[in-house]
């Protein structure tokens, strides 16, 4: 059976998320970040940066939440969470896209208003994350304002990665102007693999 080293409120629910949507049989491992789990030298073997997810499939160690999502879309029940190869142009962009440029903007926001301590936080440093992720949330609500979901005319993993992170600018108050990446939010969240995913960390079947 597969492992997801797993820790909640983390990026680690996105794959939990596309293995859900697969019917995959999984399961959890627990990481207790704040006790230093992933400083532990067994789980520094799997990934040598102490971070999460990671994900155990037999012989295979893979990282990156991102790269775990892809490869199951690809590995597992193929066409199902991933168009074909001909047609992965919005696909591969979003997916991307999430990590490579909107992600920023959320992880400073994040960092200078709640996550460091109150002397080390630089309100400058928020604005202009701020004033940046205005374009980069357009560029999204633009492309799906002719469209129901990121690819394919239908659901994929672009939306499971697209849709963890709009959630997270959600959670941070970020979406105040852009009502219709609300609804799209709200609308995936509705998806029972996206409860089941976010249930508690047992092992799944």
């Amino acid at each position: 059976m597969m492992k997801l080293y797993y820790s909640k409120q983390s990026r680690a629910t996105r794959p939990r998320w596309v293995m859900e949507e697969l019917g995959l049989e999984y399961e959890i491992v627990p990481m207790n970040l704040q006790a230093g789990d992933q400083r532990k030298p067994e789980f520094k073997e799997l990934n040598p940066l102490g971070q999460i997810p990671v994900l155990q499939d037999h012989e295979r160690v893979i990282c990156e939440s991102g790269a775990i999502c892809l490869y199951l879309a690809d590995r597992y029940r193929p066409g199902t969470m991933a168009p074909a190869l001909d047609q992965r142009g919005d696909y591969y962009r979003f997916c991307f896209y999430v990590y490579n440029t909107l992600e920023h903007q959320l992880i400073e926001i994040f960092l200078h208003t709640r996550f460091l301590p109150e002397d080390q936080r630089k309100p400058e440093r928020v604005a202009q994350a701020k004033e940046l992720l205005q374009a980069r949330l357009q560029i999204i609500a633009d492309h799906l304002a002719t469209r129901e979901f990121i690819a394919d005319g239908r659901f994929t993993t672009a939306d499971v990665l697209v849709g963890s992170a709009l959630d997270w600018a959600h959670m941070q108050g970020l979406l105040g102007g852009f009502p219709s990446l609300v609804g799209y939010v709200e609308k995936l969240k509705k998806r029972p693999a996206y409860q089941r995913a976010h249930e508690t960390e047992v092992a799944h079947s």
